[in-house]
């Protein structure tokens, strides 16, 4: 069993889910391409199926464990750390933050985020 619940059309192309497990994504959700989640993510709002969810820019990676709460808008190529816990938006591309609530700790952005864990999941091998 997959145990994901992420509702058709809230992602762009290019959505990796790095393992299987629980993530739950709010309908209202809209994401753009390339966002990579893992394992025991909440990407939420408020209990209205109806109500506005998050809104995730292009690049975005969201470590285990994490929380995006509320009507707020996540910035391009921003990585979200482990256990995060998000509840405002984060409008400056290329940062990663971490801690709860999340906060920004440097401008690396997404990118090494992205790249590293798809190495490592792919035994050393570049992905394509």
């Amino acid at each position: 069993m997959l145990k994901f619940t992420i509702p058709p059309g809230t992602f762009g192309p290019g959505l990796s889910l790095a393992n299987r497990g629980t993530i739950v994504v709010h309908p209202g959700t809209r994401a753009g391409e390339n966002c990579r989640i893992h394992i025991g993510v909440t990407i939420g709002a408020a209990l209205d199926p109806g109500a506005e969810g998050p809104r995730l820019g292009n690049n975005v990676y969201i470590g285990p464990g994490a929380a995006v709460v509320g009507a707020v808008t996540i910035a391009d190529d921003v990585a979200v750390g482990a256990k995060a816990v998000v509840t405002r938006s984060i409008t400056e591309p290329g940062t990663t933050v971490v801690g709860a609530p999340a906060v920004t700790i440097n401008r690396n952005g997404s990118d090494q985020m992205i790249r590293a864990t798809t190495i490592i999941r792919n035994r050393g091998r570049p992905h394509p």
